[in-house]
């Protein structure tokens, strides 16, 4: 089985916010056991601008992004040093991996990675990936390297993905403001309701960036992938969660996201999810009910379009009411289509379903 473990900072931080060995050793250990049972194992890292301020202060730098980077870029090396002792005494190898939004969003990066990660589990060794802080772009980035992990799971094929952090469930409100609030211990799809309890004017964002957690679940379910949302400050946590797997839920460890019966293709996977689309094409009524039915986008059903994309690019297709349909490689560029508009010349297929995702 392959597992993707996400652990954020608030596991590995001390009251003082130092790094907390004792823990990390702890989350080693339970990572270790499963390993020794045949698990492929990923963890997904946070804690190098934590480890950062272990060894440094910075404060006297004024600029936020720029503080948080100099952390990231000093401590991602102490943070490594840790994992990569605390494996070592169970004779396992840890491999560091730090990433990018970017490096999804390429798809020849994102299939040489996966290959990259593949390889190390097949040979027994855990990756260990981070968003990469010291560089990464600071308007386009994981939310708290909780989409990395969903991601990085998807594109696995993971059997399991599994978010620590340090609050117990999804609650159908703020448990923090509200006494009556109930743990929600099983989610069987993620529906708008349940999307808008982690709304930004919600209370919930206060417990942990829950937003995030959720966009991850639904990128990894709609992936197949089993979820589970649980606290990792609880002792043997990952021990107590794959007890489960293996007798089937009957407990409220956590909160656990099924999986939905859904396939795709790599290339359609990686245009809804990893691709970073460069422009924007309106479409009218009869193209969206084409592409709802699985036909591919032609030229006479645009109505609008961005400007700036090339033949080739990925972009995202909306309907007349600024609502996403798809997600797609186009056929011509937006300096084209729009000669084209202008001389009522007839293109052909702007985007065909094979190369399209429809949402």
């Amino acid at each position: 089985m392959t597992i993707v473990i996400k652990i954020g900072s608030a596991l590995l931080s001390t009251p003082e916010r130092k790094l907390n060995i004792a823990h990390l050793k702890h989350m080693v250990e339970q990572v270790a056991d499963l390993h020794k049972d045949g698990h492929k194992l990923v963890l997904v890292s946070s804690g190098a601008v934590l480890s950062g301020r272990d060894v440094a202060n910075f404060e006297k730098e004024k600029r936020l992004p720029l503080r948080r980077q100099m952390y990231a870029a000093l401590g991602q090396a102490n943070l490594m040093r840790e994992y990569s002792k605390a494996f070592s005494e169970h004779d396992i190898l840890a491999a560091q991996s730090l990433i990018t939004r970017e490096n999804f969003a390429d798809r020849e990066e994102h299939n040489n990675l996966v290959s990259m990660l593949q390889g190390l589990l097949d040979h027994r060794v855990v990756p260990i990936l981070n968003e990469n802080d010291a560089v990464a772009n600071l308007h386009v980035n994981f939310g708290g390297n909780d989409l990395l992990c969903a991601l990085t799971a998807a594109s696995l094929k993971a059997d399991r993905l599994i978010i620590l952090t340090n609050v117990d469930h999804l609650y159908d409100k703020d448990p923090t403001k509200n006494k009556d609030a109930t743990p929600i211990c099983e989610v069987k799809k993620i529906t708008p309701e349940i999307e808008r309890l982690c709304a930004p004017s919600s209370n919930t964002l206060s417990i942990g960036g829950m937003l995030t957690k959720i966009q991850a679940a639904k990128i990894a379910t709609e992936s197949g992938i089993a979820t589970y949302f649980a606290n990792g400050l609880q002792k043997n946590i990952l021990k107590m969660i794959m007890k489960e797997v293996e007798k089937g839920r009957t407990t409220c460890i956590g909160t656990y996201f099924k999986p939905q019966a859904k396939h795709t293709s790599k290339l359609k996977y990686w245009l809804k999810h990893c691709s970073l689309p460069k422009g924007t094409i309106t479409i009218d009524d009869g193209a969206t009910k084409a592409l709802k039915s699985h036909k591919s986008l032609l030229f006479v059903g645009v109505r609008d379009l961005s400007d700036g994309f090339e033949k080739g690019d990925t972009v995202t297709i909306v309907d007349l009411h600024n609502q996403p349909v798809g997600t797609g490689q186009v056929n011509y560029s937006s300096e084209h289509m729009k000669k084209a508009m202008e001389t009522k010349k007839n293109l052909q297929v702007v985007v065909h379903i094979d190369n399209m995702s429809v949402h």
